[in-house]
């Protein structure tokens, strides 16, 4: 079965003016080499490169080769 996996992106306010950029992902595990992976992660990277605050990222990663984790 192949499901469209997702991610959520949230930004909150801290005490210090500074904003926390949260990311909650539930990455792609259907296919086997890194191109649909890779492309589930290219926006999120975006996001997070044009932050200037903390992150924080967590979830499913389906990081299950060594292709996966460098394009992680």
């Amino acid at each position: 079965m192949r499901l469209a996996k997702s991610a959520l992106v949230t930004v909150y306010p801290l005490p210090d003016t500074r904003l926390l950029m949260v990311v909650n992902i539930h990455a792609v595990n259907f296919s086997l080499g890194v191109d649909v992976y890779s492309k589930q992660l290219l926006p999120i990277g975006d996001q997070i490169a044009h932050h200037s605050g903390p992150v924080i990222m967590a979830g499913d990663f389906n990081a299950w080769s060594r292709r996966r984790m460098n394009a992680l």
